[in-house]
């Protein structure tokens, strides 16, 4: 583990801590950890602009910066659940940061699935790819339920359209990486791409062609 998230793990002991207490500091625990999450994403992104790259170090440092991302969302999710709820001026406050982040994955997200898949699928790395994107999802979802916990109700409608909004790219990114998007190419709805590529390969099935359809179309993905 590198300096940067054992720092992380400190300032979630500090900030809980602080916020465990009955003070209101100028910035609720949740945008302390979520600037603080920024320069993972960063980072990340940086890898994921070199990834796969020429050589098997591209690939490590990779799935490195997406552990350390991951890691950092923990922390972040550790900040949140032992803090105190805000009030609805630190509530308020959340829109700006959850905007940076989606903006940021966002770009991260189409760099890999509009300019990278191809040739991640080519060097049988959708797996990787996949696990990566599917850990920093789950543990991105579980960060922002647990800020929505702590949200004050009457300013939550203000920041909840940026999380909703990065709960989607989370989503996103783990689907355009899923095992029928990245080795099948499935594009746009995968399960109806699978259905109408079943209707087309058993147009010439010598046998019941209706038996062969719906063989076909019972291995097909449920969206």
């Amino acid at each position: 583990m590198k300096f940067s998230v054992i720092s992380f793990v400190c300032l979630a002991s500090f900030v809980a801590g602080v916020h465990s207490q009955n003070i209101e500091p100028p910035h609720s625990a949740s945008i302390i950890s979520l600037r603080y999450l920024e320069s993972f994403i960063v980072k990340f992104g940086e890898a994921a602009d070199a990834y796969p790259g020429v050589d098997y170090n591209n690939m490590k440092t990779f799935v490195y910066n997406a552990h350390e991302l991951v890691q950092a969302l923990q922390g972040g999710k550790r900040i949140d659940d032992r803090s105190n709820n805000m009030t609805r001026n630190q509530t308020f406050l959340l829109q700006k940061p959850l905007s940076g982040i989606n903006e940021k994955y966002f770009l991260i997200v189409g760099l890999l699935a509009m300019n990278k898949r191809e040739i991640i699928k080519e060097r049988s790395l959708c797996e990787t790819t996949r696990k990566q994107l599917t850990d920093i999802n789950t543990n991105g979802q579980a960060l922002i339920k647990s800020i929505w916990s702590k949200s004050h109700p009457d300013a939550f409608r203000y920041p909840r359209d940026a999380g909703d909004t990065l709960r989607y790219i989370l989503d996103y990114a783990q689907e355009e990486f899923s095992k029928f998007a990245c080795e099948k190419d499935c594009e746009g709805d995968c399960t109806i791409s699978c259905v109408q590529s079943c209707d087309r390969k058993c147009e010439n099935y010598t046998g019941d062609v209706g038996i062969c359809r719906q063989d076909c179309k019972d291995n097909c993905p449920i969206d």
